[in-house]
């Protein structure tokens, strides 16, 4: 709610749309949309309901499946409407629960980075307040919200990191956790900057165009250091939409070294795979074999 009034100060409400994704979960969520719906019609601001019926069936990952819906729906109705910006509401807590969460997980160091204030058509203008200062806000202009009762639920990874990780880790850090992982991800950064600009300067010795294929030369590859080596691995399978893990990663490069003109194949995840022939590294769909039984 503070997102939204802040905005309403400085922007026409003709400029402005809600976006409101109901995930079909809570039996309370109805009434969540109905006090959003009661903030849109006093602020005079087009509101835009949906609702999901299919997440609350999911066994597991319900919070990845839910966000990437949320984002679905955003980016459809920006492009629909022909909006300019999709504005999120998050803060520093959120931004240290997902740096955290990013080394938890594992990733390369030139990605262990936090949410950024701009991304494309995405807006976070509130990364450098507390929650504490935005509810404060609220209470100054005498405005009301909403909490979400399923953020107190620690079954959740970010929410367990929120209320049983963080506190304790602060308490280690002497209070400055925030700026101890706010220095690694500017570190982080320079890196990524750093890596980025040594693929830019040797992708085209790099890469073979055959048709709608694009190949890795396997002995230009050996010639790298590692860093680059996986950097340039991990953007060639990103232009594929694949994100693999930094061990599936790792192993593909030590492969590549280790054989670079001989056959191979390295599966990939996803039901990708990277084959290795004629000193090029092919990507490819992972055909599976029939097991019907043929007839007379």
């Amino acid at each position: 709610m503070a997102l939204l009034h802040l905005f309403k100060e400085i922007i026409p409400s003709s400029h402005l749309h809600i976006l409101h994704c109901n995930h079909g979960v809570r039996t309370e969520a109805h009434h969540d949309a109905v006090f959003v719906g009661e903030q849109a019609k006093l602020l005079q601001i087009p509101i835009h309901l949906r609702i999901h019926a299919g997440l609350k069936q999911l066994p597991s990952g319900f919070q990845a499946a839910a966000r990437e819906w949320r984002r679905q729906e955003a980016e459809r109705l920006c492009k629909l409407l022909k909006l300019s910006f999709i504005v999120q509401g998050h803060h520093r807590e959120d931004q240290l629960e997902t740096l955290l969460h990013r080394i938890l997980r594992g990733t390369h160091l030139s990605n262990l980075q936090g949410i950024k204030v701009k991304q494309g058509r995405w807006l976070r203008p509130l990364l450098g307040f507390t929650k504490l200062e935005l509810r404060n806000y609220l209470l100054q202009y005498a405005q009301i919200w909403k909490e979400d009762p399923s953020n107190a639920e620690s079954k959740y990874t970010r929410n367990y990191l929120r209320h049983e990780v963080i506190p304790k880790l602060q308490q280690v850090a002497g209070g400055a956790l925030e700026q101890r992982l706010q220095e690694l991800s500017l570190q982080s950064l320079a890196l990524q900057e750093h890596l980025q600009a040594e693929r830019e300067n040797i992708w085209t010795k790099l890469c073979i165009q055959d048709a709608d294929v694009l190949k890795i030369r396997n002995l230009e590859l050996i010639r790298l250091s590692d860093l680059v080596c996986w950097e340039i691995l991990h953007h060639w399978l990103k232009m594929n939409h694949l994100n693999p893990s930094f061990e599936r990663l790792q192993g593909l490069a030590k492969q590549v070294k280790k054989s670079p003109r001989t056959p191979w194949c390295w599966q990939i995840g996803k039901g990708w795979q990277v084959r290795s022939k004629s000193s090029q590294l092919i990507l490819e769909k992972i055909v599976e074999a029939s097991t019907k039984i043929p007839r007379d």
